[in-house]
């Protein structure tokens, strides 16, 4: 009978109906949640141990099948392989012995050398002007415009910036604006010594400025290695345009 609280719970023992050798106890459970019949016997040893043979027995069968199917496709898998390429030299034809590579042509000797000058001192870049005049850093720190034979220096260029011209360092690359017509700019690329906390060190910059007849105005630094550094060598210092004026250094 259960208690009119519903959370009370009562138990009473049963024994299932059937022969005596077979009657199982449970425990029978009422309550809110509706009646739950829970074994409590475990099954006779003779009836486990009659499982576990079967359930033994299955898993071994399940093992060897595994196992030959394994081995078969292994094989099967050899004899295919070796078809294939059975098939194939029945195929294809024989190939022929390739000839060997030809030997790379000698290098052309279709070129002289012309020495245009020899005044120069360091010379390291230079940037032909609209007009066939030569525009010639010299590492030392000058820009000299040669004539367009370059036999002839037509002048040295003022407004410079000041470089260190140690090492490999010095006043490096030089480049026109790609609109120079409208827009003559010079571009300088070169070795900058620090100065202040920086005196002694060095770094590459590159700058800028309008070219006015045979001098340079408004120069400005545009870039600057940040931080300087010891040693006179690496600076790179090549500049070069895209098509979309982007300038690489």
């Amino acid at each position: 009978m259960l208690s009119s609280d519903e959370g009370s719970r009562c138990t009473s023992v049963a024994s299932v109906a059937g022969s005596s050798s077979d009657s199982m106890p449970v425990e029978v459970t009422e309550g809110r949640y509706g009646t739950e019949k829970v074994s409590k016997r475990a099954k006779s040893s003779k009836a486990s141990k009659a499982k576990a043979k079967a359930g033994l027995t299955w898993r071994r069968g399940v093992v060897y099948a595994a196992g030959s199917f394994v081995v078969i496709a292994f094989f099967a898998t050899i004899i295919a392989v070796v078809a294939y390429y059975e098939s194939e030299e029945e195929v294809l034809p024989a190939l022929a012995p390739q000839p060997p590579f030809p030997s790379p042509p000698p290098p052309s000797t279709n070129f002289s050398l012309t020495v245009l000058s020899s005044a120069l001192a360091n010379p390291w870049a230079l940037a032909v002007l609209p007009d066939g005049s030569l525009l010639v850093t010299q590492r030392g720190g000058t820009l000299l415009r040669l004539s367009a034979d370059g036999m002839s220096v037509l002048a040295t260029l003022s407004g410079l910036p000041s470089v260190d011209a140690a090492g490999q360092g010095g006043l490096l690359d030089v480049a026109l604006d790609p609109d120079f017509a409208t827009s003559p700019f010079v571009y300088l690329s070169y070795s900058e010594p620090g100065s202040g906390a920086e005196a002694g060190l060095s770094g590459t910059a590159v700058a800028r400025a309008l070219l006015v007849g045979d001098a340079l105005q408004g120069l400005s630094v545009i870039f600057r290695q940040e931080p300087k550094v010891t040693g006179s060598g690496h600076y790179g210092s090549r500049l070069a345009f895209a098509a979309d004026k982007s300038l690489f250094v």
